[in-house]
């Protein structure tokens, strides 16, 4: 999804409409027109997801949040999303889960995604600088970003060092 707003240049409020593909079991997550009420139904849906990151730009913590569940952008897009079962992609599932987006513009243009697989996962996983984005987005606000950056280098040491000790060390140290 964000792939084809960042080929094509269109903004959240540009979109009619928006189809997903998908195995079953993901369909049965939850009707896209449900708007979650808690984080944790934010993390259980399939369309949460796709319209804050479409608002929003991405989906972390902050996109969770009680400001972005009542944001009325993304329960408008929320309106706008269908869920649909793939027949080859509810047979390759579990072992593969597989999704495929359209979207229909405001100004007529229709957009389709390829067949993709969810980022993350072993068979499509995250890039290194991908990774460490993700953990300081999450272990900064909590540790601060100097014990942050302390843990992510004894981390990234790890193959040199051979040696948990002094990750251990940090790990067990009280926050100062």
């Amino acid at each position: 999804m964000l792939a084809l707003q960042r080929a094509h240049g269109f903004s959240a409020d540009d979109i009619a409409q928006i189809a997903i593909e998908t195995f079953r079991e993901a369909v049965a997550l939850g009707s896209a027109r449900t708007v979650p009420l808690t984080t944790d139904d934010a993390q259980y849906s399939l369309p949460y997801p796709v319209a804050a990151a479409l608002v929003f730009g991405r989906v972390g913590a902050s996109e969770t949040d009680e400001r972005a569940l009542s944001d009325a952008r993304v329960k408008r897009l929320l309106e706008v999303m269908t869920l649909v079962e793939d027949a080859e992609f509810c047979r390759r599932f579990p072992a593969q889960r597989w999704a495929r987006v359209q979207i229909h513009l405001s100004d007529g243009r229709v957009l389709r995604s390829g067949p993709t697989q969810a980022r993350g996962d072993p068979e499509n996983p995250l890039t290194d600088a991908e990774l460490r984005d993700k953990y300081f987005a999450l272990a900064a606000p909590v540790l601060g970003r100097s014990r942050a950056d302390r843990i992510e280098a004894l981390v990234s040491a790890l193959p040199e060092e051979g040696s948990l000790a002094a990750l251990l060390d940090e790990l067990l140290r009280s926050a100062a």
